[in-house]
């Protein structure tokens, strides 16, 4: 009885967070751009402290040829004892290492379920420098002081100036009398002077205090989804001349993704305005490499590379294991937003239950999702966070969510692949 006691208790401390949480949120998308603006900014100072490094004199002294820049997140599946294997590089760290090719890694954290603070996060970049004489490894938030808080101050405050002098509602078309600026009011705000400007001036400030110190020779490579850092860092690098930057497009490239594609003559406009581009932009198979070019991307500038990471795709692998399959199970891949992947279990929590008694479900959440899989009382779900190269094996159908690229690791696999498609939202597959 004390111990049901404690986990009832446990359990509605949880809920009240959680409210605590919605309610806060709600509280601040009420207020105006420019307070959203202020608070994100104290709030990412207080937030990112444990991040800081006693380390940054040691980084700033050694010589730097190649530098990586990547997303601390989803680190459950790397290697996190030697960092040879890495779920974005696959086993690019290891082989440069057998290469003994120093490389200093700069890492960009992102809040999920193994790293759900950013102490661990800490503990996690001082275990990865631990023992490991080819590489040096350090958050961006490594490099927050108080000098470069007060130049993030500054720059605010001039967009802020700079943004009452430009009225662009004035321009906006109308069309049969509806006022086009609506759609794009909160977010014009917002990437001026509100949250979303804060993280860019965060990260591009960070980003000149991270590569002051870099020379010409040094060769910067960087996961590539035409993110606000990775602008504000391609501006940082044009600066301070450095050229040798790449680009990986790590994930699948989709037609109707504009953050991929731009007006054809952002390549010819040789201009000091035009839109920063790496040297390089390295894509992972013939489709995207015929899509960027088709777009007018400079031939010159593209390679086709392959993803280390998705090695396992070999057909000697796959004929390997495809005997372990167990044919009454299913695989369910869900999406990084909440709400899709809870829409996209419905489906099964409302299938029959002579479908369901000897149905083995699987589910793999996406790193960043929490969902509370207990709101699915018909179902009985065997939550399994190990590298989808380990869970493709055990069955032959997989269902997945219409954002998440792991779809095509399936097909590739040889699965059976249900795409879930959510009528109440735009089609992101």
């Amino acid at each position: 009885k004390v111990k049901k006691v404690k986990k009832v208790k446990k359990v509605n401390k949880e809920k009240k967070e959680k409210k605590s949480i919605i309610n806060n949120k709600k509280i601040f998308f009420l207020l105006p751009h420019i307070f959203r603006g202020l608070i994100w900014f104290i709030y990412k100072i207080i937030y990112s402290f444990p991040l800081r490094t006693k380390n940054i004199k040691d980084w700033q002294k050694i010589n730097k040829k190649y530098i990586f820049v990547s997303y601390l997140f989803n680190m459950k599946n790397s290697d996190n004892k030697k960092f040879s294997f890495s779920t974005y590089w696959g086993e690019l760290p290891k082989k440069l290492k057998d290469n003994r090719t120093y490389t200093h890694w700069i890492h960009l954290y992102v809040k999920d379920q193994y790293l759900d603070n950013p102490k661990k996060a800490s503990e996690l970049i001082n275990k990865l420098n631990k023992n490991n004489n080819f590489q040096k490894h350090i958050t961006l938030y490594s490099f927050m002081n108080i000098r470069i808080i007060y130049k993030i101050f500054i720059d605010w405050f001039l967009l802020l100036k700079k943004i009452k002098k430009i009225q662009i509602y004035k321009k906006f078309p109308l069309y049969e009398g509806f006022d086009f600026w609506l759609f794009y009011k909160d977010d014009w705000y917002d990437s001026f002077i509100g949250k979303t400007a804060i993280d860019n001036l965060i990260y591009l400030n960070l980003f000149q205090e991270a590569l002051k110190l870099s020379n010409k020779s040094t060769v910067i490579s960087y996961l590539l989804e035409n993110q606000g850092w990775e602008i504000g860092m391609l501006s940082v690098c044009k600066s301070l001349n450095i050229e040798r930057t790449i680009g990986f497009s790590h994930a699948a490239s989709r037609f109707w993704d504009l953050r991929n594609f731009y007006d054809k003559n952002e390549f010819n406009d040789h201009k000091k305005l035009r839109l920063p581009m790496p040297k390089i932009l390295a894509v992972n198979n013939k489709f995207s490499l015929e899509e960027f070019l088709s777009f007018g991307y400079p031939k010159n500038q593209i390679r086709l590379v392959e993803a280390l990471r998705h090695f396992y795709l070999t057909k000697d692998f796959i004929l390997r294991i495809k005997s372990s399959k167990n044919r009454k199970s299913i695989l369910v891949l869900g999406d990084y937003e909440n709400n899709n992947t809870k829409n996209q279990i419905s489906i099964l929590n409302n299938l029959s239950s002579d479908i369901l008694k000897d149905l083995n479900i699987i589910y793999k959440p996406h790193p960043a999702s929490s969902l509370d899989i207990k709101k699915f009382p018909n179902l009985s779900i065997n939550l399994r966070e190990d590298p989808i190269s380990e869970l493709l094996p055990l069955t032959n159908l997989v269902f997945c969510g219409s954002v998440t690229s792991a779809s095509l690791d399936a097909f590739a696999f040889g699965s059976k692949v249900i795409i879930y498609r959510d009528p109440r939202i735009l089609n992101f597959s």
